[in-house]
């Protein structure tokens, strides 16, 4: 089943005098730099991105309108021009180290326009160590200390 365009064929006439006919309907949005198919965009669209995370459900006014795709996108084609709608992301589906701001966000979108909703995701990576000396002393608070790499930092919470 094709969810972005609608297809139809056919013939007519007699014996030996047909007249054949072919359409397709649909419709073909662009926004940050990646292509969208839909079957029919009506007044204006949204497009959710989410970082480049996959299967994340997006909802529209409180209803789930799909996940995002591969590259973290989800095209909202029925979009009302000039309402501010509500868009919203589950983050339950990501990762328990993944960072977020926010999930969901108000839009108001001109006629025969799009708009990008960024819900920008990251990573964190979590540590926790204590910090020795040679002595396997713990060093005190407000000690400077430089990694292989020249990172320096500050060691705070009693050695934590």
């Amino acid at each position: 089943l094709v969810s972005w365009a609608q297809f139809r064929g056919g013939l007519n006439g007699t014996s030996g005098n047909y007249d054949y006919f072919a359409e397709m309907a649909g419709s073909v949005s662009t926004l940050d730099g990646k292509i969208f198919p839909a079957n029919e965009v009506y007044d204006s669209f949204a497009v959710v991105s989410t970082s480049g995370f996959d299967g994340i459900p997006v909802k529209y006014e409180n209803q789930i309108v799909g996940v995002t795709d591969e590259d973290g996108y989800l095209l909202v084609p029925w979009a009302t021009a000039y309402y501010t709608a509500k868009y919203e992301i589950d983050p339950l589906t990501l990762p328990a180290n993944a960072a977020f701001s926010t999930t969901e966000q108000f839009a108001s979108i001109h006629a025969g326009y799009g708009y990008l909703l960024e819900f920008p995701i990251e990573l964190q990576i979590a540590l926790s160590m204590t910090v020795v000396d040679e002595n396997h002393l713990v060093l005190p608070l407000g000690t400077f200390g430089r990694s292989e790499r020249g990172l320096v930092s500050q060691i705070v919470w009693d050695g934590f």
